[in-house]
């Protein structure tokens, strides 16, 4: 999704003792960081979100279309279905054996 950001993946988090729970796993918050708990939304780069063949998070991937620098990738998993700009390795395909992950 493009913001004046430039590209980024918006995903529903959680703030909750030093970490934002997402979808696709913890992320660690800034220490000092004066951010109260409760529900937040992460911006994340596509270059900071990786389709890999082990670790992070079991996801479905149920397109793939190559954008050059950045890969568009529709994902499954834990019941939603997602869609976002991410680093993915060449041959990105339709496959149930893809993790999600925050590089």
């Amino acid at each position: 999704m493009p913001t004046f950001l430039g590209e980024v993946n918006r995903l529903p988090a959680r703030l909750r003792a030093g970490r934002a729970e997402t979808p696709i796993g913890g992320l660690p918050i800034r220490p000092g960081a004066d951010l109260a708990e409760g529900a937040v939304e992460v911006l994340l780069r596509p270059e900071g979100l990786l389709v890999q063949a082990e670790g992070g998070t079991p996801a479905e991937v149920e397109a793939c279309r190559p954008l050059g620098a950045t890969t568009l990738v529709h994902l499954r998993g834990g019941g939603r279905r997602r869609r976002g700009a991410a680093s993915a390795p060449p041959g990105c395909r339709r496959a149930s054996a893809w993790h999600v992950d925050s590089g």
